[in-house]
């Protein structure tokens, strides 16, 4: 079943773009009540489960406030539903590859920095053939 996206306020739109404004807050507000459900929507439909995409969701709004992502949306390239979809969309793939590049992280010991008189090529060549041992054989 499609889900029904809010028929777009631009009066809302282009008030919550001007940050100056007196009426900005209200209309941010107004934006995120009428767009979380369908946002949250299409962050479940690219995968997530339930409370990870309540999480996406919170996290893409609060980044779209903070950043000013709606100072980027021009109206005369898409419809607004377009923007936030596509923009949710990356959203979600940049905090995917975050948690990949952590993930990739832990099974690595970091690196010690060597002590003044003593040769680096050999103790770091000690620790990058441990590492590219383990990681051939890990399949």
């Amino acid at each position: 079943m499609p889900i029904a996206w809010a028929t777009t306020s631009w009066t809302q739109v282009l008030a919550a773009r001007d940050a100056a404004s007196s009426e900005s807050r209200q209309a941010l507000e107004a934006l995120c009540r009428a767009y979380w459900y369908p946002v949250y929507a299409f962050v479940r439909g690219q995968g997530c489960g339930s409370v990870e995409a309540q999480d996406v969701t919170q996290a893409y709004f609060a980044a779209l406030i903070e950043k000013g992502y709606l100072e980027d949306f021009d109206p005369s390239l898409g419809r607004f539903r377009t923007f936030l979809k596509v923009s949710a969309k990356h959203f979600l793939a940049k905090e995917r590859e975050k948690a990949r590049a952590q993930k990739r992280g832990e099974e690595f010991e970091r690196l010690k920095p060597f002590l003044i008189g003593e040769e680096p090529k050999l103790q770091y060549r000690d620790v990058a053939a441990a590492l590219l041992t383990s990681v051939i054989y890990r399949r």
